[in-house]
């Protein structure tokens, strides 16, 4: 008789805890892992994860000094210290963890427990990437992206993309998909974006079900479908990425791909708002007084309105001006939206 999952998993746990008696620092530090996640059958136990992860580093792993700052990093250790993260994470670089690299640039880029230095974030991801992280990879790619810490070069930026998408990191997909988007840096190709949102969005990733929306939303590639585009903007609102939000408050305003309904609009661009883009909270009150005078404006226009909705939910806010024709609102001859550069969501971790 077949063994069960369950027993499986249970037995993985008891043969790796009597592989760390031996006081191998990997072996504790996978049981730490087990410890913290609470998977293969063991107990849920960070207490007990911090104290196998610190016993490793303690015999010189670098992985484990990772494991313990994204425990500080992520409060894991009982409470967010993002200056321990750092102190450990550095520890780890320097012993030439790439992980532990590539998280101390991503320290260095938001000043998260250490002053921020674009460029030196950009040392540490570079070091990581050299040693085959994907995720370093794709942090290098925004950075040439943006111009982050280093000179913006749309090549380099889709080149670093590509190697971490060939590596398989779908975050990637997401970024370099947003490339062939605007043809920044590469030859402007919907099919291609496409091509690489899919798998993306399938895994479940919120940025990649948020460009997959978009190019529904205007027919990038596809056929031009606002109901999907709903779906998929409801989906990664789920996962509290921005944009998606601001876009589904816009649908649900107008009524396009789903009921109207401006109590749910006005939710959306408040939580927007509480998310971090003060934008919400001024579309908030704005369609709150509109809906309280009962704006006949608003209702006598609305036909034209939803004809032009893909262009009033590519910034994600409100409403087109009324007065403007759709070739003032839309896309221009070379295929790029008037709104559409910088619009598509990049996934840069």
């Amino acid at each position: 008789m077949s063994e069960s999952l369950d027993n499986r998993e249970g037995n993985k746990f008891e043969e790796l805890k009597r592989k760390a008696k031996s006081g191998a620092a990997e072996d504790l530090r996978r049981l730490g892992e087990l410890y913290l996640t609470g998977t293969s059958g063991a107990p849920k136990n960070p207490k007990k994860a911090l104290d196998l992860f610190l016993r490793a580093a303690q015999k010189g792993s670098g992985a484990a000094m990772n494991n313990l700052g994204l425990a500080y990093e992520s409060g894991a250790a009982g409470k967010r210290d993002a200056s321990e993260a750092v102190r450990w994470f550095r520890k780890g670089a320097k012993l030439g963890d790439s992980n532990a690299q590539n998280n101390l640039g991503m320290a260095y880029l938001h000043g998260d427990g250490v002053a921020a230095s674009p460029q030196t974030a950009v040392m540490w991801f570079r070091k990581a990437a050299a040693g085959g992280l994907a995720s370093a990879l794709n942090c290098l790619g925004y950075c040439y992206q943006f111009g982050v810490g280093l000179e913006a070069d749309p090549e380099k930026s889709v080149e670093a993309y590509q190697k971490a998408s060939d590596m398989g990191l779908l975050e990637a997909n997401v970024n370099l998909a947003w490339c062939y988007q605007q043809g920044k840096g590469v030859a402007l190709d919907y099919d291609k974006a496409i091509e690489l949102l899919i798998p993306a969005a399938e895994a479940g990733i919120g940025t990649g079900l948020c460009n997959l929306a978009y190019a529904y939303q205007l027919g990038l590639g596809v056929a031009q479908d606002f109901t999907k585009a709903f779906e998929l903007y409801e989906r990664a609102a789920e996962q509290n990425v921005v944009s998606a939000i601001t876009r589904l408050a816009v649908y649900y305003e107008l009524g396009v791909g789903t009921p109207k309904d401006v109590t749910k609009a006005i939710e959306l661009y408040e939580r927007a708002g509480y998310l971090g883009d003060a934008k919400g909270f001024q579309a908030a009150e704005d369609l709150r007084r509109e809906f309280a005078t009962h704006t006949q404006r608003a209702i006598a226009n609305l036909d034209s309105v939803v004809e032009r909705v893909p262009f009033a939910v590519s910034s994600g806010y409100g409403r087109p001006n009324p007065e403007a024709t759709t070739e003032e609102a839309g896309e221009s001859s070379d295929g790029e939206g008037a709104d559409s550069s910088a619009d598509a969501e990049t996934a840069q971790e």
